[in-house]
């Protein structure tokens, strides 16, 4: 399997830990689009490895994820043991299964992502006939007609196997997956032990980190946080 990539390098590449990135979108992924992650990670002193997909479906995302890992494991300079992953919207979803899935990496951050899809998809359908149609086809088919696939690849599904830190981000006004999927899946998280989990909401932020009252794009605020829980969780974890 061959999966187009981005290797963002640290100014101080020597044993940095390293960061996957997975974009959103139900295509097979841009790097260009999540370059405002990827590029600000590498700034706060990661290795970074932006990834695409093999397909349009979320199916096989945490198999892409575990090729990048093995790829990125064994380039000079990353910590081979201190490889996290961070995702956005759908590659926060597949971030959040692949840490259950593969628990050689050692923390996960979502940020705007589904977690509860059977919620979120039969959510949409009341004021939103056009979207819910989309995300029906993107899917296989609504949510009562293919509960199986929607239940292997929604996050939550996994919560009780995901043991890794994870910080759920998610801006308070998104309204193409608010904010409440990711409330829940820490809840869930945490119900099932998980006692690393975080949440950071921000205010007035919407889904593609646009922020209402000043018509511009908060990646600041999205990585700030992000690069920090990055930086405490790997600094900390086993060698």
């Amino acid at each position: 399997m061959t999966l187009a990539v981005r290797h963002n390098r640290p100014a101080q590449t020597t044993n940095a830990p390293g960061i996957i990135v997975m974009p959103g979108g139900i295509a097979t992924g841009s790097l260009d689009s999540i370059d405002w992650a990827a590029s600000r990670l590498a700034r706060a002193g990661f290795h970074v490895l932006s990834v695409t997909y093999r397909s349009g479906s979320p199916e096989h995302d945490p198999r892409d994820v575990r090729i990048a890992l093995e790829w990125f494991s064994e380039r000079e300079g990353v910590d081979g043991n201190r490889i996290a992953v961070f995702g956005m919207s759908r590659g926060g979803m597949s971030a959040l299964r692949t840490a259950a899935l593969v628990p050689e990496l050692r923390a996960a951050v979502s940020f705007g992502s589904p977690t509860d899809l059977l919620q979120h998809v039969r959510g949409v359908a009341p004021y939103a006939p056009g979207r819910y149609q989309l995300l029906c086809d993107w899917l296989g088919g609504a949510p009562d007609e293919n509960r199986a696939f929607y239940e292997m690849i929604q996050p939550i599904s996994y919560a009780s196997q995901i043991r890794q830190p994870v910080l759920g981000i998610h801006g308070q006004f998104d309204m193409h997956v608010p904010p409440e999927q990711t409330i829940w899946m820490n809840e869930a998280l945490r119900r099932h032990g998980n006692e690393q989990a975080e949440v950071h909401l921000i205010p007035f932020m919407n889904h593609y980190a646009d922020v209402t009252p000043t018509y511009q794009f908060g990646f600041d605020l999205v990585m700030e946080p992000a690069c920090e829980f990055f930086k405490r969780v790997l600094e900390t974890a086993p060698a």
